[in-house]
């Protein structure tokens, strides 16, 4: 009888499914977290613009807001960077069945 314990995905034991999947949960949550931001964000900026009259006011507006896109996005880079690495991390130890880092040192170190 097969037992779905011992099942695993691409050779991974649980350990390390379980490692991936949460870091891919993170992920989602974040992108998630950052599209309700900027929706939120999108209608602060248009309720800001609609309420004003003046063009000065409005330009001001823009540049604060192009300012704050800027600054988002240099966050959500440096945050894709950093998972890219991680999940880099994770999968060269799938791809060397390395389970610890005790097994990553032994076998940079041989």
């Amino acid at each position: 009888m097969l037992e779905l314990t011992k099942l695993s995905v691409g050779g991974a034991t649980p350990e390390q499914q379980s490692e991936l999947s949460a870091k891919l949960v993170e992920v989602n949550q974040y992108y998630l977290d950052r599209i309700n931001a900027e929706w939120v964000e999108s209608w602060k900026f248009l309720a800001a613009v609609n309420g004003t009259m003046l063009s000065v006011d409005r330009m001001a507006i823009y540049q604060d807001w192009l300012r704050g896109l800027s600054q988002r996005r240099m966050q959500d880079v440096t945050y894709a960077m950093e998972v890219a690495r991680t999940l880099g991390g994770i999968d060269l130890k799938l791809s060397l069945g390395l389970t610890t880092r005790e097994d990553l040192l032994t076998s940079t170190a041989a």
